[in-house]
């Protein structure tokens, strides 16, 4: 029956369709009901949907059952009664009834974490889930000496790993991207997987042996899908009860999706529809989409569907699906026939045209909003006043805050040069969010973004600290100008720490700092500052051992930063899968590398501010799948440029839209065009491109006739252009040639 069920992961049916390999299995089931009847008894399968019994003792489904532990949740999440998910799960759970450890593969988004982490909670047994990659050691599972924290130099101690504990404890644990293992991890288990269920530490000269209530699962993604995916031994595989984990079918998304989401049924059903046409045009037929593929349209796609439509924040046009079509499905894709081709599949199951809108930009002191898309900003003075988001972009930008609002990862690919980092850090500027980055290249290791075991160094605390509290300072000294004073004694309060380096000397400087954090309290940064604070308050100057030292990811993750990674592709897709976990719906991280006195490492939840971005040219690789499939990757095209007659591109940066439209040739009278004139020299510092889209309308003589007549305007945003580091300057001469020259009207989509 385990090969029955997996007959999906044999090489000999890799280029049969789902039907094929459905009539396979059920001559399979025809035959071995033959073989059965010549041994007697009871022969016959059970074919309907398996049946969940949740008993105080133990948990069946299907008739498979094993004994309920002592970590009992009370509110579990996850639901089963899914068909699909059912079977999946009794596969499981059968599997269970042997001591071999499971294996389960199926493509991404099919649910194989989930199932584990639902089966674990519902039979009350403790979860550890560890992430392979090729860079992952034995030390990562079963421990090693580490630093100890705060300690003399030279000072080690063994700390036990995830795995080795959850070995001692009874818990359950989940490998997550087996396949990815280096060879030295899998020959490093099989003595725990097998009848022996020991394993020998070199380092402590003892062997440990598992736990009765010990169990290992293990999950992958199959090989052909790439990113440094390989075979496993057939020695190692035979340690294994291998599970294939079928795919969802339309009518247990439609179960799935209603018991979620209280929407209409026949609408709920389109989407689930539309959803099954691009996937099967995408990763079936291959109609659309093939640039860029490999492509996944599974559950994690109808759930950011679902999601958004719930989510409302009173900006939409309307209610229905067609809302959020791009982000989720539309901007993903890399040219212009693909997006029409979806369009094409959504009129034809929604019976909507889809219409061509570009999104309006407006940025006020409190939010900045694109289209339906809104965020707040962070307090005047320091959040940029000026958005740079090209007119082309616009329509990606909105995607972009919208996924920022819901808290998803954002992968952005496109061509290098065509401004991804520029839109986030642009984002990231005006919203006052600090802009963690991190530029990836192939020999990067994961240390590197989340840390490592450093030298103490008294003065790198010091450092840390007071970087931290002139950051908040600058801030809110814009708000609170008799703050801007303590810059000084900040620094006389760190060089009096340089100085002494003793207890002593922190006093100052911590009483300083302590003073300040009540009236900033609300400020971004103010987590950072604070926790630079207590680990200065906990720093021992003479100390000379090794102490973490979080890397810049993981100081973005626990002070809610956002956080940007370039050139994602070019890095080993391990590097990237690593983070995988945390790319999840309550995604979190485990921090093996770091190691626990009581043996469980740290498991750290993300900030509800943290936000992740990626980008990546796919001309150098695509990510992997299972990364694509975490976050909503989104592809910005290469504009077209459009040359006025006057000779000037039309791609220039859209600095503050709200100023820009108040500046239609139709809106300047000769009352209000001062006032204008005025808010262009003082709030921007890209006037002279309002002046060139300005001059372009044949009615805009009363604000050119203002400037012209106002000598102190002219001087003024000639000023401001200087100090932005320009070289040009405005003068009458350059204004009265824009409107002589001026042609074509210019045009604003809303």
């Amino acid at each position: 029956m385990v090969l029955i069920d997996g007959l999906e992961s044999l090489p000999q049916v890799a280029g049969m369709s789902a039907a094929s390999v459905s009539v396979l299995r059920q001559d399979c089931l025809n035959r071995l009901a033959e073989f059965g009847q010549t041994l007697g008894g009871n022969t016959s399968f059970y074919t309907g949907p398996p049946v969940i019994d949740l008993a105080p003792g133990y948990i069946s489904i299907g008739g498979f059952a094993v004994q309920r532990g002592s970590v009992i949740t009370e509110a579990v999440r996850f639901r089963l009664e899914a068909p699909t998910t059912a079977l999946n799960a009794m596969r499981v759970l059968r599997g269970c009834q042997l001591p071999k450890a499971i294996l389960l593969e199926g493509s991404p988004g099919v649910g194989k974490t989930s199932l584990v982490s639902a089966l674990a909670a519902l039979a009350g047994h403790q979860l550890q889930r560890i992430n392979l990659s090729d860079q992952s050691d034995l030390i990562d599972l079963f421990g090693s000496d580490l630093p100890v924290e705060g300690g003399n130099a030279g000072e080690f101690q063994w700390r036990d790993a995830a795995f080795l504990d959850a070995m001692q404890k009874g818990d359950w644990v989940l490998l997550d991207e087996m396949n990815l293992a280096s060879q030295t991890v899998l020959e490093g288990l099989n003595a725990v997987l097998d009848h022996r269920g020991t394993v020998f530490i070199p380092e402590l000269g003892r062997s440990f042996v598992r736990h009765p209530d010990f169990r290992v699962f293990a999950a992958q993604n199959p090989l052909q899908q790439g990113g440094g995916r390989k075979g496993l031994p057939k020695s190692f595989l035979n340690r294994f009860t291998k599970v294939y984990l079928q795919e969802h079918t339309p009518q247990d998304l439609l179960m799935i999706c209603k018991e979620l989401n209280p929407m209409p049924t026949e609408t709920v059903e389109k989407m689930i529809q539309f959803n099954e046409a691009i996937r099967h045009a995408t990763m079936v037929d291959r109609t659309i989409g093939t640039e860029g593929s490999p492509w996944e349209f599974n559950l994690r796609d109808l759930f950011r569907w679902f999601s958004l439509l719930g989510a409302r924040n009173g900006l939409e046009l309307s209610l229905d699906p067609i809302e959020h079509l791009h982000l989720v499905y539309t901007h993903r894709f890399r040219n212009q026939r693909d997006r029409f081709a979806i369009f094409d599949v959504f009129t034809s199951i929604f019976g909507i045209p889809v219409p061509s809108l570009r999104p309006t930009p407006f940025l006020t002191p409190s939010h900045l909003q694109i289209g339906h898309s809104m965020l707040p900003r962070a307090p005047l003075g320091s959040s940029a006043v000026d958005v740079q988001v090209q007119h082309e972009h616009l329509e990606v930008a909105e995607s972009v805050l919208k996924s920022i609002e819901m808290g998803w990862l954002v992968i952005l690919a496109g061509d290098s040069g065509i401004g991804k980092r520029s839109l986030v850090r642009s984002i990231a500027d005006s919203t006052g969010r600090p802009l963690g980055e991190f530029a990836m290249h192939p020999g990067v290791d994961t240390s590197e973004i989340l840390g490592s075991f450093e030298q103490q160094d008294f003065s790198r605390t010091v450092n840390t600290a007071y970087d931290a509290m002139v950051n908040l300072v600058d801030t809110a000294s814009d708000i609170s100008p008799d703050l801007a004073i303590l810059r000084n004694d900040l620094k006389m309060a760190r060089d009096a720490c340089f100085a002494s380096l003793g207890h002593d000397s922190t006093s100052a400087f911590l009483q300083i700092s302590q003073s300040v954090l009540p009236r900033v309290s609300t400020l971004p940064g103010y987590d950072i500052a604070l926790s630079a604070l207590q680990a200065l308050e906990k720093a021992n100057p003479a100390s000379t051992g090794f102490a973490w030292s979080d890397g810049t990811l993981l100081k973005a993750v626990r002070n809610g930063g956002w956080y940007l990674i370039s050139n994602a592709n070019l890095c080993n897709a391990s590097v990237l899968d690593r983070l995988n976990s945390l790319c999840e719906h309550n995604g979190m991280i485990v921090l093996s590398e770091k190691g626990s006195e009581t043996g469980s490492p740290e498991v750290i939840k993300p900030h509800a501010d943290f936000r992740l971005f990626m980008t990546f040219d796919p001309k150098f690789g695509e990510l992997s799948r299972a990364m694509r499939n975490r976050g909503v990757e989104l592809f910005m095209n290469r504009p077209e440029s459009t040359i006025l007659d006057m000779g000037v591109v039309r791609d220039q940066s859209l600095a503050e839209h709200s100023l820009l439209r108040r500046l239609h040739p139709g809106a300047i009278t000769e009352g209000n065009a001062s006032t204008i004139a005025s808010e262009i020299a003082i709030q921007s510092s890209r006037g002279e491109t309002y002046l060139r889209r300005l001059s372009t309308g044949a009615d805009c003589g009363p604000f050119i006739g203002a400037f012209l007549d106002d000598q102190t305007l002219r001087q003024a945003t000639s000023s401001s252009l200087a100090v932005a580091g320009q070289s040009q300057h405005l003068s009458a001469d350059f204004a009265a040639g824009l409107v002589s020259s001026s042609k074509v009207a210019p045009t604003y989509t809303s």
